[in-house]
């Protein structure tokens, strides 16, 4: 997955909803282009209601965050 979104929050994998058990494996996520204000470069972002999600062997490069989880605290 490369160069994800021009401006704001630029997520190359969004995992939202309710959904459970879902597993993101063995991918390559790049962001190839420099740093600039009017974008965030985010790999993998997680949202509340999502639960118990599977991270494997996945290669995360030149990204501001490599991974935002916004699910609460547990």
């Amino acid at each position: 997955i490369e160069d994800s979104g021009t401006e704001g929050d630029c997520v190359a994998i969004d995992i939202t909803g309710t959904v459970e058990d879902v597993i993101i494996r063995g991918n390559h996520i790049v962001d190839t282009r420099p740093a600039a204000p009017e974008r965030r470069r985010i790999g993998i972002r997680i949202a509340p209601g999502v639960l118990r999600p599977v991270l494997e062997a996945n290669a995360i490069e030149s990204m501001d965050e490599n991974l935002v989880d916004q699910r609460p605290a547990q």
